[in-house]
């Protein structure tokens, strides 16, 4: 499929099933519930689409032998992207700009050279403790546009992308012990950290504002930063 412009078209529930799509343009359509699966898509836009509930990913994460879908030089543009699902896939030179990701789950994709511009509330990138899904990866991905809120980067090597000037992630360079050395040291018990606990990865990122949001306090959440990286800011 090339070279084609979708206009208010209705695609919902629609399966792209071992196709590749060059070039193409899909505005403001609707492709809710759409599923893509062993698929290529390349140079291609999505602009203003209804993309809640699809699957991206379009793949199972515990089969033995994996095709999952590729997304190269592709541009995710004011997106309704809620409740989409993303397992395997990768995605290379890609823009998402002002695209509605609430609480989204990264879990096994591989982002490279991708731009995030906007607002980032809740969106979580994860590598999962499975050892059949593959390592999620960030590599040379660029925030600097974005406003994070409630974001958390659990196991995942961030060195190479580059974040807002903001001293809202903090880095737990040694994740899950950064967080019990804090908790014994301050006398700190709270039920949601303790239930993250077991998901945080070496190293592991989280947000001020997600520590706020569960209701610790200024003074807590300052000697929790002295904890994970030493007063000082994520690395830029």
């Amino acid at each position: 499929m090339k070279d084609l412009h979708f206009l208010d078209c209705d695609l919902s529930s629609c399966s792209f099933h071992e196709v590749e799509i060059t070039n193409c343009v899909f505005d403001r359509c609707n492709l809710a519930e759409t599923g893509f699966w062993k698929s290529k898509v390349i140079d291609t836009q999505f602009i203003s689409c209804n993309m809640r509930r699809c699957a991206l990913g379009g793949i199972d994460t515990f089969a033995l032998l994996k095709r999952p879908n590729h997304f190269v030089s592709c541009q995710f543009r004011k997106c309704d992207l809620r409740s989409s699902a993303h397992s395997c896939e990768s995605y290379k030179h890609c823009i998402f700009d002002g695209c509605n990701l609430r609480n989204v789950l990264f879990l096994g994709a591989i982002l490279e050279d991708c731009v995030f511009r906007g607002v980032l509330d809740g969106v979580e990138f994860r590598h999962s403790s499975e050892r059949r899904v593959q390592p999620n990866r960030l590599l040379r991905c660029d925030f600097r546009e974005a406003e994070l809120r409630d974001c958390q980067f659990l196991n995942i090597d961030l060195d190479a992308s580059m974040f807002p000037e903001s001293d809202d992630l903090l880095w737990l360079p040694n994740g899950p012990e950064d967080v019990r050395r804090w908790q014994s040291l301050y006398n700190v018990s709270n039920r949601y950290i303790q239930s993250k606990i077991e998901d945080l990865g070496t190293p592991s990122y989280l947000c001020r504002s997600t520590l706020e949001k569960i209701g610790l306090t200024q003074e807590q959440i300052h000697w929790f930063a002295c904890c994970s990286s030493g007063c000082q800011r994520f690395p830029m």
